[in-house]
């Protein structure tokens, strides 16, 4: 659209401000119960699985500048494997996540970092959760993974530990790395 021919230039800035952002990973690991409780700071202890893709947005700010992040909640079942190219075309940055309460999730992430990687750009990118970190002996920390430089979270929908952090941090990360490419 051409904005500027309608006297609309403002709203330039509001759309390039916009990223799309995928959560991937097994079924049952907390990414939509994530997206709730970062969304609407509300917990609910037994969300609905996801069908196929849900999709929520919120605003976060990064160098006083408001960025919508377009949240698109993939579903972790197989049957809806079919949707994941197509869903994630246009995706600036991803976040993976895995249940710090089952082993299995966390040994699936290199399989959907790859399944889904395929379909994107190689930079793209990435944030590593584990969720339920309440259910877990595991403490909480934020640290770079040199080996592939993703940034790693653990956190809790339930008490809301770390949740800010996750969103922010790939907000953040996306902006710089945008920035930086003249984008």
């Amino acid at each position: 659209m051409d904005y500027e021919k309608w006297g609309l230039s403002e709203y330039m800035s509001i759309e390039k401000n916009v990223y799309k952002i995928m959560m991937f990973g097994d079924s049952n690991v907390g990414k939509s119960t994530l997206v709730k409780r970062w969304v609407s700071d509300h917990y609910i202890e037994n969300m609905p699985k996801t069908i196929g893709v849900e999709f929520r947005s919120k605003v976060v700010y990064v160098d006083n500048l408001a960025i919508t992040l377009q949240i698109w909640d993939f579903s972790g079942e197989i049957r809806f494997d079919f949707l994941l190219e197509m869903y994630s075309r246009g995706v600036v940055g991803g976040i993976f996540v895995f249940d710090m309460s089952d082993n299995d999730s966390m040994l699936h992430l290199n399989n959907w970092v790859t399944r889904v990687r395929s379909y994107t750009s190689k930079d793209f990118p990435i944030l590593i959760v584990g969720t339920k970190m309440d259910l877990s002996e595991r403490k909480p920390n934020k640290k770079e993974d040199e080996e592939d430089s993703n940034m790693i979270f653990l956190c809790s929908a339930k008490t809301g530990e770390n949740i800010d952090d996750v969103f922010q941090a790939l907000a953040e990360r996306i902006y710089y790395e945008r920035k930086e490419l003249g984008i």
